[in-house]
């Protein structure tokens, strides 16, 4: 929690890519489209809880755990690793020379607003039940089963929310084996 990473807000991504375009200062080059400021993921947790807070009238609860499940079965591994085991920051004096010196809005600010703006009207593509359950395993929730689609979706949440790292196991064992 107390790494630090570089968040860059949408919508200064999508600016840049459009000054980029057909801009001879970057013809033949590349670029990261970042800002410079980083922000601790500590903090990144507390917009998201402060914003939900905001949003629904009570402060969700948040639980740390010591090491992560998924580093066990190989679920979002790299992510994991290299994101939030690492202090993370980035150089953008390139983007901005090559743009006009455009000022990217700051981590928080950028952040907050795309929390607030998905919940002022959330659509969710997938329920992940293998996720939903090893996250409430942790956090000792429980997610309502009427949420989920199928029975067969109940069952995997149910597994993964009782013992997410054997469960996990076996699938990862399972997969290996089909494909030999």
């Amino acid at each position: 929690m107390s790494h630090t990473t570089t968040l860059t807000y949408a919508r200064d991504v999508a600016i840049c890519i459009a000054k980029l375009i057909g801009n001879k200062k970057a013809m033949g080059d590349t670029f990261n489209i970042v800002t410079s400021k980083n922000i601790k993921w500590m903090d990144v947790l507390d917009i998201y809880l402060n914003v939900l807070e905001n949003k629904m009238g009570y402060r969700p609860n948040a639980v740390e755990i010591d090491r992560c499940p998924q580093l066990d079965v190989n679920i979002a591994q790299y992510q994991i690793l290299y994101d939030l085991h690492y202090n993370r920051q980035f150089d953008n004096t390139k983007i901005k020379e090559a743009v006009g010196g455009y000022e990217f809005i700051h981590p928080k600010e950028g952040l907050a607003k795309c929390i607030t703006s998905f919940l002022d009207n959330p659509k969710f593509n997938y329920l992940d039940c293998r996720a939903e359950g090893i996250h409430d395993h942790y956090s000792h929730e429980f997610m309502s089963l009427s949420q989920f689609a199928t029975n067969s979706q109940r069952l995997h949440y149910l597994m993964y929310r009782f013992c997410p790292v054997s469960v996990g196991k076996i699938a990862l064992f399972c997969k290996q084996m089909k494909h030999k």
